[in-house]
């Protein structure tokens, strides 16, 4: 569906039993919308008694004849949601999640803001992004298993940058970069209580972590050169430590110490005899 008639679509929605929340979502944050303001975007999540159900909604929100593009996706981690993307010949753009009402709220804490259109049991009566809580405990074992995946990822793409395989060192930095979103979310749950967070993407980051830190972000992105690959290398240990330690010291746990001190010993020897002396 190009052209959304909220009006008509809420009173539809109304008469479906199992649809039981429906909410229009902005998934940018302040600091991009001016640039954001110029793209065509719909986003809603529909909470409902069971997932299975979702296709009974599909055609309210998706117009076959005119689409340019189409992905259906099913998740399951950290929960079971349907999420459906879509793009027309005039360039609007669709996104709709199809979730279990009973994980609504753990979605939507990662929505810089959102609007609840229909809440048939009141679920979030009196809520919004900014004041939506959820338990925020961070498990110590997947805290140090974050840490010992990046770190073992940090040597292989260490490894393959001084082999000059720029495709291996390249999708090898991308599984990297994960394990520091991961850490940032930890972070990022810590700072604010479990009641902000930072998107599947990082959508977030930018409105919800310092200035400072966020440059520190921008700086591990540069890989078109052997030397800029590996700065941005060093740079995302740096920020991983500096976020990781934080987040032990906030919630008690234990930071890696060993292996990070063992694989940067290594980096710099990689460095030394691999990129100082050779670098492209």
């Amino acid at each position: 569906m190009q052209t959304y008639n909220m009006s008509d679509i809420k009173n539809r929605l109304l008469k479906i039993d199992k649809l039981r929340v429906f909410i229009k979502a902005d998934q940018y944050g302040q600091t991009n919308a001016s640039s954001i303001n110029k793209l065509d975007e719909s986003y809603y999540i529909c909470g409902l008694d069971k997932l299975d159900g979702y296709y009974l909604l599909l055609e309210m929100f998706f117009d076959e004849k005119d689409l340019v593009l189409k992905q259906e996706r099913y998740n399951q981690d950290p929960f079971n949601f349907y999420e459906v993307k879509a793009i027309y010949e005039n360039q609007k753009k669709t996104k709709i999640i199809f979730i279990d009402v009973e994980y609504i709220e753990e979605y939507i804490r990662n929505l810089t803001s959102f609007t609840t259109i229909i809440d048939k049991d009141k679920i979030l009566r009196g809520k919004s992004s900014d004041k939506l809580k959820v338990d925020s405990s961070i498990d110590s074992q997947e805290f140090k298993q974050n840490g010992i995946d990046f770190f073992m990822n940090l040597i292989e793409v260490a490894v393959a940058i001084s082999r000059r395989d720029i495709v291996t060192s390249n999708y090898t930095y991308d599984k990297l970069k994960k394990h520091l979103l991961t850490m940032a979310s930890f972070y990022i749950e810590c700072k604010y209580d479990g009641k902000v967070g930072i998107g599947q993407n990082g959508e977030n980051l930018v409105d919800n972590i310092d200035k400072e830190t966020y440059e520190q972000f921008q700086t591990i992105f540069a890989t078109n050169t052997t030397e800029k690959f590996w700065n941005s290398v060093f740079n995302i240990a740096g920020l991983y430590r500096k976020l990781g330690l934080e987040v032990a010291r906030n919630k008690g746990l234990e930071y890696p110490k060993k292996e990070d001190v063992d694989s940067m010993n290594y980096l710099r020897f990689l460095y030394e005899n691999f990129g100082r002396k050779n670098h492209g």
